[in-house]
C-alpha cells in the first residue's frame, strides 16, 4: 500500500487535534468552509451551485451535490441569521428546482467511472438521483416557504411515479431494495406524500414498502437481509446505505407513515439479522463492512457502513417499539468503536478521511446522536466526552489557506487508496458535511439543540426526545 508522507495512514495511526479556546471557534471555522465553497460556487441564470474546475456538472443531490451543501447552509443560517446565508439557500434552491434532473445524471457517471454500467435506477434515487433534490427541497421549504419550492418538490415525485415499474409484489425503480437505490426513494416518497398531502403518492410509498418487504432473504444465521447488487453480483455489504441495516430502517420510516405491522415486523428482523452476524469487540460489537464467511472482517466506522447509519436502524426500531434493547443495541454499537481507538486511532476501517461518509465526521454525528438520546446518564456524558475527541480532530485536521481565509479538509475518500488525498466540499464526503457537524457540536455544547434531520436520520432534533 503506498503512503501519502505528508496524510499518513497507518493502523493505530493518530489523526490531528486541537482544541478549541471558545466555542464560537466552531462558528469561525465553519465559515472558513464557506469561504471555500464560495471559492467554487457558479452563478448562472438558474441560480447558484458547486462544483469543481472542470466537472462544471451542477449535481443538485444531497451526497455531493447542492442539496447536501444547503444542509451546511440552513445550519449555519439558523445560527447566525446572516441574511447573505439565506441567499445563498434561496439561490441554491433555485438552480436545484430548475436543473433537478442532473442529479441523477451525476450518479449515473460517477458509478460509470467506477465501472459500473447497468441502469441500477440511480437517477431516481435518495442519496444521489431526483429523490435527493426533492428532499432537499421539502427542508428548504420549511425555511423559505416559497410555493416554487414546493411546486418543484411536485414535479420530482410525479417524476419519480410516472417512471416506477411494476412486478407481483409492488412498485420499484432500481437493481435492489437498499437505502442507496429503492428503500431510499420510497421513503422519500412518504415523506412528499406528507409534505404534499397527496394520498396517491403515499399509496405508491406503500407498494414500493411492501415489495421491499416481499423481497427479504430470510438468512439461516437469523432475520431477514437485503443485498445490495451494486457491483454487479449480489453485495453483501449489510450496514446502512447498501444493506439490510438501511433497509430495515426505511421500513420503520414506513410503519410511522402506514401503520402496517408487515414493516415493523420486517425491520425487527432486520435488527436480528444484523445481531447475528455481528461481531464481539470488547465489551460491544460490531456489523462487518462484508458478510462474507470466512473473509477477515473490516469494520468501517461512520455513516456508510458503520455504527453512525447502522444505529439508525436501532433508534428508528426504539422509536416505533419503545423496547430497550434497542438502546442497549446503540450502545453495543458505541463500544464497539471505542474497543478500535475511534475516533482518535486510524484502523483498517477508518482511515485518513474525515468527512461524513466514511470519517471522523460521520463518528462526530453518532457521538453527538448518542449525547442527546442518553443526555443527563453516564453513558451520555461518556458519548460526550468522545464527541469532543472528534470535534477536536475536525478542527485539527481543517487546513488553512490563502492567510488563514479558507479552510478545507484534504480526505484519502476511498480507503484501498489511502495516498489520494484531495479537499471536497459535498456533504457526505467533504467540506460541507464536516462543517454541519462541527455546528452540530456548537449547539450541543451550548444546549441549545436544533438540528436540522433529512429523513434519512430518526435521531431527536432536540434535547426534548
Amino acid at each position: 500500500m503506498k503512503i501519502n508522507q505528508k496524510y499518513p495512514f497507518t493502523i493505530g495511526g493518530l489523526h490531528n487535534r486541537k482544541k478549541v479556546e471558545n466555542i464560537e471557534e466552531y462558528i469561525e471555522i465553519a465559515k472558513k468552509a464557506h469561504d471555500y465553497l464560495e471559492s467554487l460556487r457558479i452563478e448562472d441564470k438558474d441560480g447558484i451551485y458547486w462544483a469543481h474546475p472542470g466537472k462544471e456538472d451542477g449535481n443538485g443531490a444531497i451526497y455531493t451535490g447542492s442539496a447536501g451543501v444547503v444542509y451546511f447552509y440552513m445550519e449555519l443560517y439558523q445560527l447566525t441569521k446572516e441574511e447573505n446565508y439565506l441567499e445563498i439557500i434561496r439561490k441554491a434552491a433555485d438552480y436545484i428546482g430548475a436543473n433537478w434532473r442532473k442529479a441523477g445524471e451525476a450518479g449515473i457517471a460517477m458509478l460509470r467511472e467506477n465501472g459500473i454500467f447497468e441502469d441500477l435506477g440511480t437517477i431516481y434515487n435518495y442519496y444521489c438521483g431526483a429523490a435527493s433534490t426533492g428532499e432537499g427541497l421539502i427542508t428548504i421549504y420549511g425555511l423559505t416557504k416559497r410555493q416554487k419550492d414546493k411546486d418543484a418538490v411536485r414535479e420530482i415525485t410525479d417524476f419519480i411515479l410516472a417512471n416506477a415499474k411494476e412486478d407481483q409484489d409492488g412498485l420499484y425503480w432500481g437493481a435492489d431494495c437498499t437505502m442507496f437505490h429503492d428503500a431510499g426513494t420510497m421513503i422519500y416518497l412518504y415523506h412528499a406524500a406528507d409534505f404534499l398531502q397527496d394520498d396517491k403518492v403515499k399509496e405508491a410509498a406503500e407498494r414500493a414498502a411492501d415489495r421491499i418487504v416481499a423481497n427479504a432473504i430470510a438468512d439461516p444465521r437469523g432475520g431477514y437481509a437485503w443485498h445490495s447488487t451494486l457491483h454487479g453480483d449480489v453485495d453483501r455489504v449489510p450496514n446502512f446505505e447498501g444493506g439490510t441495516a438501511g433497509t430495515g430502517y426505511a421500513l420503520t420510516v414506513a410503519y410511522r407513515y402506514s401503520q402496517k405491522e408487515t414493516y415493523r415486523q420486517a425491520a425487527i428482523e432486520a435488527a436480528k439479522h444484523l445481531k447475528a452476524i455481528s461481531v464481539r469487540q470488547g465489551d460491544g460489537f460490531l456489523i462487518p463492512w462484508h458478510d462474507v464467511p470466512g473473509e477477515e472482517p473490516i469494520f468501517y466506522l461512520a455513516n456508510c457502513h458503520g455504527p453512525a447509519g447502522t444505529s439508525k436502524l436501532f433508534y428508528g426500531l426504539y422509536r416505533i417499539t419503545n423496547e430497550e434493547q434497542y438502546l442497549n443495541d446503540i450502545k453495543g454499537l458505541f463500544y464497539g468503536m471505542r474497543h478500535l481507538g475511534a475516533p482518535e486511532k486510524m484502523s483498517a476501517g477508518y482511515w485518513n478521511t474525515v468527512c461524513v461518509c466514511c470519517g471522523t465526521a460521520g463518528i462526530l454525528q453518532f457521538l453527538l446522536n448518542c449525547g442527546i438520546v442518553f443526555y443527563g446518564t453516564d453513558f451520555g456524558r461518556e458519548a460526550s466526552e468522545a464527541a469532543e475527541t472528534a470535534a477536536e480532530i475536525l478542527v485539527g485536521e481543517q487546513e488553512n489557506k490563502f492567510g488563514g481565509r479558507i479552510g478545507v479538509w484534504p480526505i484519502a475518500y476511498e480507503r484501498i487508496k489511502p495516498e489520494n488525498v484531495a479537499p471536497d466540499f459535498g456533504y457526505a464526503t467533504g467540506s460541507a458535511g464536516i462543517a454541519a457537524a462541527l455546528l452540530q457540536m456548537y449547539q450541543f455544547r451550548k444546549k441549545e439543540i436544533h438540528f436540522i434531520r433529512y429523513i434519512d436520520d430518526p435521531y431527536p432534533t432536540d434535547l426534548s426526545l
